[in-house]
């Protein structure tokens, strides 16, 4: 009776780590989510700095064909070549700071890949787990001329090692999503400096 309470507990524990599994995948779905979305902002900024680039050119060639023999327009003239000199430098800062964030997001979906693979991995250890409560469950004698193929001892060790195994593979993981949300939360932070310094 004992034993049949023990295998019920443990099915009521692969139901919860089931449940759990689930909320670390819908993270996961959130963070790729989010950092796909990261992607579509730096590649935005991208198109947005190219244009400033353009612009900057096409204002230069204005003022390096502009020639007059007024002293007033031609310190108006450079003037106006040293503000878009200012603009090429600052330009130049902003793409290099939008190739680093295009680095780092790069570098953060290569984990969230191999965030994935774990789940996967996680997944077929929880299926084992499931299947050997199964089976235990079916040798577990329904009456009392009923046979068990392994004692009941043997069967409580395994089912404590397997959930144990899939505990610290929980946790495992809930730490690595916890790091990753940091990070991508300090990711957000860099690229919303960013967009405000334009």
């Amino acid at each position: 009776n004992m034993y049949r309470h023990d295998i019920g507990f443990s099915s009521t524990n692969a139901k919860k780590w089931q449940e759990e599994l689930e909320i670390l995948r819908n993270n996961n779905a959130k963070l790729t989510t989010a950092l796909q979305e990261s992607h579509a902002n730096v590649e935005e900024w991208k198109r947005q700095l190219q244009f400033y680039r353009d612009e900057c050119s096409r204002l230069r060639q204005l003022v390096s064909n502009h020639h007059s023999p007024n002293d007033g327009q031609i310190s108006e003239a450079q003037e106006l070549k040293n503000l878009l000199d200012k603009a090429d430098e600052r330009n130049r800062e902003q793409e290099q700071k939008i190739l680093q964030l295009e680095s780092q997001i790069q570098r953060y979906m290569t984990q969230i890949n191999t965030l994935e693979d774990r789940f996967a991995s996680t997944e077929e250890d929880n299926q084992r787990l499931r299947n050997e409560i199964s089976t235990i469950h079916r040798r577990t004698p329904s009456s009392t001329h009923g046979t068990m193929s392994r004692s009941p001892n043997r069967n409580v060790e395994q089912l404590t090692r397997l959930r144990d195994l899939f505990e610290m593979k929980t946790n495992d993981l809930n730490q690595t999503l916890a790091a990753k949300t940091q990070d991508l939360q300090r990711l957000c932070l860099q690229i919303t400096q960013t967009i405000t310094e334009f």
